[in-house]
């Protein structure tokens, strides 16, 4: 051993180190085979120049296509999105040396497409060249069940989505009071909820057998110039899905273009797809819902059982909405029918009444006012308000005028007509808590009695200001508590105004009443400021509109019911009436004629001679101024006062006859110049007139038993 020669030693080491660099690259290669990933190395020209089972089985190439491939390799995605993906990342590496990547795609032998993830880095030499090394794994099912994942999750927010969007539109067709409303609901909520691009709603008319158009949503205005009306006998799917009480779902609108050549357009800028599905109430349609989506989008079945769930909705919405206008309808009919078409004729005073609608409230309420002639020119004055709307609040106001009515022209007294009125309330259906002001206008005295019932006061206006009468007050009739109904007085003369009302002409939501109440006075005496310069209001109708106007305006919230009254009684007006020379019609003439020398202040002792006076004359007339003939003619008596002094004229336009002999009934000449201060006859052949005077306040007229004995009946 001794011997051994450096020569030996030498190829001695050299064969360790051959043998221990056989172990590394072994060992190297072990751990490299170990790899769950695919690994490879190019040279720097891209070429394979080896690579792993792995690699090769993931790329789906065997060892002999691998090793020696150049770019581009086979197993790049050939679509151009990917092969762009590779590409950029191949340029980065070059550029860097090293690099990182998620979710390439490629393309394996057998040609199924792959996701990796590539990782790679340079393993340069002395010259700056060198080799890369690089390893991938296959991400396919892990990037795909991420996918699953967010799809669902997406699916699941959409879900919710929806839900509560449905559940929102649902709460809208709930509430909603017009056919605009449901409309409203199902396009621009309900749509939303399912994903669509664009809906139609159109609804059956079985009498003309069309559908209507009610509603567009997402299309072009204009774009069905000729969907207003389609017949339900048409083969438009809209109408298809009325007659066949289903659901019809379309994947091609082109199906139809050649029957419904409009569908064109809708393919255009909408979209070839969509769901055609009824509106159903029970086993009847009453419209059609048609909703457009894009081309690849198409509802799940619980999307498309949300979708019937709601058209169902709908279709009972759109059928209460009709119910209640025809309710609404049938009430406004039997309101104006129970409400006063023309106020009676009267000479002492001017009478406007109006009422008005409201525009937030889609049934009427039971808002009124009634006029009543109760005889001898007294005016019954009404305003009420019966709680609640509709038909049956229509029906009771009705109920309640009758009886007010019936009540006015039984007692004289407003307290006592709203006493008796509380108890027919409280035995009527509906009427518990209704208020009313009832007033007596008495134009002989100017007198005005009224009692309110729970009611807002009356506003009296005139040359005076502007005042609420807000004394005879008690609680609603039918409120069921025992109340005494009092009635106050005031006087109504000379242009005054009296302004009776409902609440819904100066309440307002969330504002005190007494705020209201200021406004009215405030508007009013405006008004009546304005027209002072030219004296008094022109019209009561005009006053009573602009009222309207000024507090309610187009946008009643609540229903109104308005009445103003202005007296035409002046003191020291004249009298004048003329009427056809009959017996019957001296009475009317003798009661006005009282009630005139009552408003002058005539004492009524002499007031009562006056009129046997003036009533000794007029029956002359009646009786002598005619002869027998077919037409009659007229008597005609004017009176005036200065308040000293009374004068009365008696007129005819006839020729008299000679009278009978009847000692008694000759004897009018003489009683009336008994009776007043001065008596003068003059006669043409234009007729006679009688003209009396007497001293307003002098003493009552010493009349000879036998001459007083004469009077007549």
């Amino acid at each position: 051993m001794t011997g051994e020669t450096s020569a030996d030693a030498d190829a001695g080491h050299g064969a360790t180190l051959a043998d221990e660099l056989v172990v590394q690259a072994r060992r190297h290669q072990a751990m490299l085979d170990a790899f769950q990933d695919g690994w490879f190395v190019t040279a720097h020209d891209g070429s394979v120049v080896d690579a792993n089972d792995e690699f090769c089985r993931i790329v789906g190439f065997d060892r002999e296509h691998v090793v020696g491939a150049m770019p581009p390799y086979p197993w790049w995605s050939s679509v151009p999105a990917d092969r762009i993906e590779v590409q950029r990342a191949r340029a980065q590496i070059i550029a860097t040396g090293k690099g990182e990547f998620d979710n390439l795609e490629i393309r394996r032998g057998d040609g199924e497409q792959r996701t990796i993830t590539l990782s790679i880095a340079a393993i340069r030499d002395s010259s700056g060249r060198g080799e890369r090394f690089g390893t991938i794994k296959d991400v396919t099912e892990r990037v795909r069940a991420q996918t699953e994942r967010d799809a669902l999750l997406a699916n699941l927010a959409e879900e919710r989505d929806r839900v509560v969007r449905v559940q929102a539109t649902t709460a809208a067709l709930a509430t909603a009071a017009t056919r605009d409303d449901v409309t409203e609901a199902v396009l621009a909520h309900g749509m939303r909820a399912f994903g669509a691009r664009a809906a139609v709603v159109m609804l059956v008319d079985e009498a003309q057998r069309v559908l209507v158009l009610a509603g567009l949503y997402g299309y072009r205005r204009g774009m069905f110039s000729d969907l207003q009306r389609v017949s339900l006998d048409s083969p438009s799917p809209l109408a298809v899905a009325v007659r066949a009480r289903r659901r019809l779902e379309f994947r091609d609108l082109r199906d139809y273009v050649d029957l419904r050549p409009e569908l064109s357009v809708v393919m255009q800028e909408i979209g070839s797809a969509g769901v055609c599905v009824p509106m159903l109430l029970q086993d009847r349609a009453v419209g059609s819902l048609g909703i457009a989506f894009g081309d690849e989008t198409a509802l799940s079945d619980d999307a498309l059982a949300d979708l019937e769930n709601l058209a169902s909705l709908a279709g009972q919405a759109y059928d209460r909405v009709r119910l209640s206008e025809l309710d609404r309808e049938i009430a406004h009919v039997l309101q104006h029918s129970l409400l006063l078409d023309v106020l009676p004729e009267t000479r002492d005073a001017e009478l406007s009444a109006r009422y008005v609608s409201s525009v937030a409230e889609m049934e009427v309420g039971g808002d009124w006012y009634d006029v009543i002639d109760l005889g001898a020119g007294r005016l019954g004055l009404a305003v009420g308000d019966v709680v609640g709307r509709g038909v049956r609040a229509a029906t009771t106001m009705g109920q309640l005028r009758s009886a007010l009515r019936a009540l006015a022209l039984a007692h004289d007294d407003p307290g006592v007509v709203l006493s008796h009125l509380d108890h027919f309330a409280r035995v009527t259906a509906g009427a518990a808590m209704a208020t009313v002001v009832y007033a007596v206008y008495d134009p002989t005295t100017a007198g005005l009695r009224y009692a309110c019932a729970g009611h807002p006061p009356p506003l009296l206006a005139g040359p005076h200001g502007v005042r609420f009468l807000d004394e005879g007050r008690s609680v609603p009739v039918g409120a069921g508590i025992a109340a005494e109904r009092e009635t106050a007085t005031a006087t109504l003369a000379g242009d005054d105004m009296l302004v009776l009302y409902t609440d819904g002409l100066i309440e307002r939501r969330g504002e005190a009443i007494d705020i209201g109440l200021a406004r009215l006075a405030a508007t009013l005496e405006a008004r009546l400021a304005a027209d002072a310069p030219k004296g008094p209001v022109a019209s009561v109708d005009d006053l009573s509109a602009d009222l309207l106007e000024e507090l309610v305006g187009d946008s009643a919230t609540d229903d109104v019911a308005l009445l103003v009254v202005r007296s035409t009684v002046r003191s020291g007006a004249p009298f004048h009436r003329r009427v056809p020379a009959e017996a019957v019609q001296l009475g009317s003439v003798r009661r006005e004629l009282q009630r005139w020398m009552t408003r002058e202040g005539i004492p009524a002792a002499v007031a009562s001679e006056i009129l046997l006076a003036v009533g000794e004359a007029a029956a002359n007339v009646v009786e002598h101024a005619y002869a027998p003939a077919p037409a009659r003619g007229d008597v005609e008596v004017e009176a005036r006062s200065d308040g000293e002094l009374v004068e009365v004229t008696v007129r005819d336009r006839g020729t008299w006859k000679r009278p009978r002999r009847d000692t008694r009934r000759g004897r009018g000449h003489a009683l009336m110049e008994a009776l007043m201060d001065d008596v003068d006859y003059t006669t043409t052949s234009f007729g006679t007139t009688v003209t009396m005077r007497r001293r307003a306040f002098s003493a009552t007229a010493a009349i000879d038993p036998e001459l007083r004995s004469s009077l007549r009946p």
